[in-house]
């Protein structure tokens, strides 16, 4: 009995620690056009300046090419929920210790997470 109540409780750990990552279960499906003015990292990968169609189905972010729709990019999205939804398209870029530009967050229009990169 006591082995079932430890497991118990380690699962309804391991669940709240998963759910604490990322917490968005109110956002709606978005999305919206970018514009990205310089090559800028995401993450591990280098996403090269120019025109996104980007898109963010609560588990991950596309950003593809806005005239092609070739998918450029596809990462994880991850991020804490915001009051109400942003009411525009906005990309946070920070230049870190060795010069590289790297993408701090992205607020979607009308979504409400606030996106965010590492």
């Amino acid at each position: 009995m006591r082995k079932i109540l430890l497991l118990v409780a380690s699962l309804g750990l391991v669940s709240v620690v998963v759910a604490a990552q990322h917490v968005n279960t109110n956002e709606k499906t978005v999305k919206s056009d970018l514009t990205v003015p310089a090559d800028v990292m995401v993450g591990t990968t280098m996403l090269k300046a120019g025109e996104y169609k980007i898109a963010c189905d609560r588990e991950m972010i596309t950003f593809a090419d806005h005239d092609t729709g070739k998918v450029a990019l596809k990462v994880e999205c991850k991020g804490k929920e915001l009051r109400e939804p942003s009411k525009i398209t906005s990309l946070y870029v920070a230049t870190d210790a060795s010069g590289t530009r790297r993408i701090q967050k992205l607020l979607v229009k009308g979504s409400t997470i606030e996106h965010v990169f590492q």
